[in-house]
């Protein structure tokens, strides 16, 4: 089920990423791995959720689970994302942001440089959140009269700033960021952030809390499956036992079935699932 959804997946045109550690005990050949999470975008007609183990942070992992992909992909500034052939890259605003707040001094005023680039970041995240609810053309075209002035703006002062320590840094990883940031101009269903792909991940990360590992990559391979399936069952408003009732129930003796009657947004599978 997880490779049909992986299929259509592969068909969107927005995608998010993330990826975080993951403790593998028999794996002898590294002391960690890594979960990755790939997901469809906000505005996408399919909410699809697939968690892939990895043996390393490396930009193979993306690649080669994402070949021939050709559409958008949100992600943070980490450099594995920095050469995935036919994508086009969107940085996360809220990892900027995110820069810019810890820069700021402990006791910070109004006037403070770094406090400045949050309340920035703050005002380009409520000008966005203001075309939420248009059509995607709409929101396209929206984001280039209001949304853009801001946007070069930021840039354009970012670029006046010389900065060392943490605000220095702040400043220049906003700057790295800016071309793949501008993207987001491109197409009314992308998003300022990655968000999405951060929260879809914290199931995992919250889960690894209690288990802590898993004893092989066979059992790893299968959290990242169970994972796949129960994440995007919630995201399709399912309830996510008793789509693995459901799936368990029927898949065995579906004989000529296509799986794809068998998808979370299927419109039997909504009726009994739910």
């Amino acid at each position: 089920m997880v490779a049909e959804m992986h299929k259509v997946l592969l068909n969107q045109k927005v995608l998010h990423a993330d990826e975080t550690t993951f403790k593998v005990l028999n794996d002898k050949e590294r002391q960690k791995s890594y979960m990755w999470l790939f997901s469809t975008g906000a505005y996408a007609e399919r909410a699809i959720h697939i968690f892939k183990l990895g043996p390393s942070r490396s930009g193979s992992v993306p690649r080669d689970f994402l070949e021939n992909y050709t559409g958008y992909l949100h992600s943070d500034g980490f450099s594995g994302y920095n050469h995935l052939p036919g994508m086009t890259m969107v940085a996360c605003l809220a990892h900027i942001r995110r820069k810019f707040y810890e820069a700021r001094p402990k006791n910070y005023s109004s006037k403070s440089v770094a406090h400045k680039g949050v309340t920035l970041c703050n005002e380009l995240f409520a000008l966005d959140k203001s075309l939420k609810d248009l059509s995607v053309n709409e929101r396209y075209d929206q984001r280039l009269i209001v949304v853009k002035p801001k946007l070069e703006a930021f840039f354009d002062w970012c670029e006046t700033l010389t900065a060392h320590g943490k605000l220095g840094t702040a400043v220049n990883y906003a700057l790295n960021l800016k071309e793949r940031m501008m993207n987001v101009l491109e197409d009314g269903r992308l998003v300022l952030s990655n968000n999405l792909a951060e929260r879809g991940i914290k199931s995992l990360v919250m889960g690894r809390k209690n288990w802590l590992f898993s004893k092989s990559i066979e059992g790893a391979q299968a959290v990242a499956t169970m994972l796949s399936l129960v994440e995007t069952a919630k995201s399709n408003g399912l309830h996510p036992r008793k789509y693995l009732e459901y799936l368990l129930t029927h898949l065995p003796n579906r004989q000529n079935t296509p799986l794809e009657a068998y998808l979370p947004w299927h419109p039997k599978v909504q009726n009994d699932c739910r």
